[in-house]
């Protein structure tokens, strides 16, 4: 993708006014070459060219994006900076931002792409890479709207659903990250960070019934849940419990109580609310064995409790 916005730029000036009839010939011949794609070639005819005459900013500038096609971006940069030097052409400065994105300088590509944005702010490639730039200097709220701009005109992207998700999900809009990131595992399901994020914006969000339908699809995906994940997928599953309980649910709750004992034996608040609901339901003996392990494993207001209700254990 990025080859082609460079492309785009390197192909719009293919002339220069002041020059030998012989030496435009050889640049012309050497454009056919690179847009061939045999870029080496193409590089040795400019650079004879440059020997002849190093004013002619074009050339510097085709040299430059066959370096860059071959992915020699030191002398790629070297390049459109000649260029730049002679011509001030503000198209250069997409260039040179490009580069910089593929070398990993972010915050230097944001210096140059900024330049080139004064003249064309409605472009949708500097859209794009400034976006990336401003992601990966981890400036989520002002990528976001790059990044929403330039899919008016791509709504089929399904990439930029994700990069609109994790902007969304970055700065904690969670209804946003949601919306974005569904749009995405809807066609493309085997996306784990993806699952993971929606989860979490449920979760985060209070809806801890839905979280956990996301929580239930990736364990039937197959995906391997790390420590951290499983630690929320159990946090999950408590506050969903608690949720029914305070909503008289006693038999989903019951359920979601004993599910996260499965996956965590020693949840002393699982164990205290399960028993809560045991007493609801007069089951004394079920109701305190629950307060017990609950107590034992830490939960100090499961001993009050007991004292009520199980005073078989202080006997």
């Amino acid at each position: 993708m990025k080859r082609k916005y460079l492309s785009y730029y390197f192909f719009i000036i293919l002339s220069f006014p002041s020059c030998r009839k012989s030496i435009k010939e050889e640049y012309k011949k050497g454009l056919d070459i690179a847009i061939a794609g045999n870029y080496e070639e193409a590089i040795a005819l400019f650079s004879e060219i440059v020997t002849k005459d190093s004013s002619i900013y074009e050339v510097y500038q085709s040299r430059g994006f066959c370096y860059f096609s071959l992915q020699a971006y030191k002398k790629a940069q070297k390049d459109f900076e000649n260029a730049y030097s002679i011509s001030k052409n503000p198209q250069l400065q997409f260039n040179l931002g490009t580069v910089h994105v593929n070398q990993g300088n972010y915050a230097s590509a944001l210096t140059h792409l900024n330049k080139f944005e004064q003249d064309n702010p409605d472009d949708v490639n500097l859209w794009l890479q400034k976006a990336l730039c401003l992601s990966q200097l981890k400036n989520y709220s002002d990528a976001l709207p790059y990044y929403e701009k330039a899919q008016k005109f791509f709504p089929d992207s399904l990439a930029l659903s994700k990069k609109i998700g994790l902007c969304n999900f970055q700065i904690h809009n969670y209804t946003g990250a949601i919306s974005a990131l569904k749009l995405y595992i809807d066609t493309l399901k085997d996306d784990k960070g993806s699952f993971e994020m929606i989860a979490f914006s449920h979760h985060e969000l209070g809806q801890y019934q839905e979280a956990k339908l996301y929580f239930d699809q990736m364990t039937e995906l197959g995906f391997e849940l790390e420590d951290k994940t499983q630690t929320l997928y159990i946090k999950n599953l408590l506050n969903l419990g608690q949720q029914m309980y305070i909503m008289e649910s006693y038999v989903p709750s019951l359920q979601t109580f004993t599910e996260v004992l499965t996956l965590d034996p020693l949840n002393n608040e699982a164990y205290f609310y399960r028993g809560l609901v045991q007493l609801h339901y007069n089951k004394g003996f079920e109701a305190c064995e629950d307060f017990n392990l609950a107590f034992t494993n830490g939960h100090l207001d499961a001993i009050s409790i007991m004292k009520k209700n199980c005073k078989e254990y202080f006997n």
